[in-house]
């Protein structure tokens, strides 16, 4: 193995020395979790605690759906502070590898069967690091996030070379660096999070008419009124023929109102689902589950057509309505339970869109619509500049770890 392209140097200026080549398990110990049976499981949070793959999240431990059991548990599988817990066995593929780091110690909590912590003998934290490295995945056969194997067995992890700097100094500066970059990652996501609850807040108040707005002079608006959707817009409506080259936009590509990707094709390579021809300013509501929270606004033109997927309801404001409105309306917790009431099918849940054009809503005045939009796309704005700086960080870890790591 050769030195990474990113390396530190000491306080002085000067060089470290060379790395050297090194199995795993002359650098970290491994310790399997203990196994229990549904007997064990106590009532309640009395116990120790286990740590399950659920517990992971975007590389944190996050104490949530706890399961507290009664063993025994040994001193060596005590959690320390700044082991990392790996899931090495599960079900769904794309989990075996995730880990977290401990960032706080509790000797009541432990490990499920599947998991396996792994103990740095000098730095624990760029043991860590090393773990989410590409290079460590390559070994590991995991790749882009989705493993190609079900687990990862302790032969696999005691037969792992790494590349490791020989002076323990420079692993902690690499540890102490990436763990800089970690928490303004955390800093970021609990931003992106904490903006999304303030929006779910705001439209329960707003929806259920418990916040209403004003005119510019102060007086209120008309009460609101039962309407169906059908009322407020034309649903599926005619268009012209399809175009013979457009810009298609399928259930996949959207998420969060967001569309991911523009991928332009010609019709006659278009499936037989590319069928809706979008007018700007429609409205996209995808009807089967479990993609049916990603909804899209078709706010500006684009250069060519767009054509989508029959598997969205397409929605056009009638006279007295707003599209912006009506797609801030999609994501509404009340609305989305009467859609969920009417969907059928089991695999994939649908709603047609005779079913969903029978919904019947209470909306406002179309002046007091355009206010309830604008705060709310507000709030759009600001989550997607703040994920779009999330997406920057993870994308500079992703590039360090690439240099550091070899």
């Amino acid at each position: 193995m050769s030195n990474p392209k990113l390396r530190f140097k000491r306080e002085d200026g000067t060089s470290y020395s060379k790395w050297k080549n090194e199995y795993l398990n002359k650098c970290a110990t491994f310790h399997s979790g203990l196994t229990y049976s549904p007997n064990d499981v106590t009532n309640g949070n009395s116990g120790v605690l286990v740590i399950r793959s659920t517990n992971i999240q975007n590389g944190i431990l996050v104490y949530n759906d706890n399961v507290y059991v009664n063993v025994e548990l040994p001193e060596k599988l005590k959690l320390q502070l700044n082991d990392t817990v790996m899931c090495v066995r599960n079900g769904s593929k794309a989990l075996v590898g995730k880990n977290a780091l401990v960032k706080h110690c509790d000797l009541d909590k432990t490990w499920g069967a599947f998991m396996t912590v792994i103990r740095g003998n000098e730095s624990n934290c760029f043991i860590h690091h090393y773990l989410n490295s590409p290079y460590f995945k390559r070994q590991m056969d995991i790749n882009a996030g989705t493993s190609t194997i079900n687990q990862i067995t302790s032969a696999m992890l005691n037969e792992c070379i790494l590349s490791i700097p020989t002076d323990t100094e420079e692993q902690q500066k690499i540890a102490d660096f990436l763990s800089t970059v970690d928490e303004v990652i955390a800093q970021s996501e609990a931003e992106v999070q904490n903006l999304e609850q303030q929006k779910k807040g705001a439209m329960q108040k707003i929806f259920s008419q418990e916040v209403r707005f004003k005119r510019e002079d102060g007086t209120g608006f008309p009460a609101w009124k039962f309407v169906r959707i059908d009322e407020m817009a034309e649903i599926n409506p005619k268009s012209s023929a399809i175009p013979e080259r457009f810009f298609y936009m399928d259930l996949g590509s959207i998420s969060m109102g967001l569309w991911q990707e523009q991928v332009v094709i010609n019709k006659e390579n278009a499936p037989s689902r590319a069928n809706r021809l979008a007018n700007c300013g429609d409205v996209f509501f995808q009807s089967v589950r479990p993609y049916n929270m990603g909804h899209y606004y078709l706010s500006q033109k684009f250069d060519l057509p767009v054509v989508a997927s029959t598997g969205f309801i397409q929605l056009r404001a009638r006279k007295g309505y707003c599209n912006a409105y009506i797609y801030q309306l999609l994501y509404e917790d009340r609305f989305n339970a009467e859609v969920n009431i009417r969907c059928t099918g089991s695999n994939y849940p649908a709603i047609n869109s005779e079913s969903f054009s029978d919904i019947e809503i209470m909306s406002p005045c179309l002046e007091e619509q355009q206010k309830i939009a604008d705060f709310l796309s507000a709030y759009d704005e600001a989550i997607t500049y703040a994920k779009q700086e999330l997406d920057k960080w993870k994308e500079l870890k992703k590039g360090l770890l690439q240099q550091m790591f070899v």
